[in-house]
């Protein structure tokens, strides 16, 4: 059974839609908790659009190190591990 850690091989990307407009965010919310269906719909509607805006992932090696980051995709490889006999 392999173990799942970051070899040399592995890589890293970046990801993740924060938003840019804070009255946007806020009214979201506001819609959120008290117009649910047309919050969803509006979701729905236009969700697809904004993640085919987003920027492709651009997957660098190594480990990601920014203070401003929330969200990554790591691509890692299975590592076999010897187990002793006990």
């Amino acid at each position: 059974m392999g173990v799942f850690a970051p070899s040399a091989d592995a890589k890293y990307a970046v990801y993740g839609m924060q938003p840019q407009n804070r009255r946007l965010l806020e009214l979201g919310v506001w819609m959120l908790r008290h117009r649910r269906a047309s919050a969803m719909w509006w979701y729905n509607a236009y969700m697809p659009f904004a993640i085919w805006l987003q920027k492709p992932l651009r997957f660098k090696p190594g480990l990601v190190d920014l203070p401003d980051v929330d969200e990554i995709i790591a691509v890692c490889r299975p590592v076999a591990v010897a187990h002793s006999a006990a």
